[in-house]
């Protein structure tokens, strides 16, 4: 797994290649939501945000970003579809691009 510094770096250049990532850690969804760590730390507790989901051997925890802008939405009172128009569009064009990549027609 790389280092704090090695994902920051890959991250860096996922940003500069237009790709937001989904999985955020503590201190990166408590930036997103703009709470600090101990306040988004005990929205999660209260249960205004989702908890973190738990992968790989090592348990690491994230916070599905999409996950926390349905949160948002709902705080707000907004309607919600859990899937922005912004992310069905990125996820589309990335379809598109597998599909070229496996030689199958776009």
């Amino acid at each position: 797994m790389p280092s704090s510094r090695g994902r920051s770096a890959i991250r860096a250049r996922l940003a500069a290649a237009g790709v937001v990532v989904r999985g955020l850690s503590l201190d990166e969804a408590a930036t997103y939501v703009g709470l600090s760590r101990h306040t988004f730390e005990k929205e999660v507790t209260a249960g205004r945000f989702p908890p973190p989901l738990s992968l790989g051997v090592s348990d690491r925890q994230i916070w599905d970003r999409r996950a926390l802008d349905a949160a948002i939405d709902k705080l707000a009172g907004l309607a919600s579809t859990g899937h922005h128009e912004a992310d069905a569009t990125r996820d589309a064009i990335m379809q598109r691009i597998q599909r070229g990549a496996n030689g199958a027609a776009p």
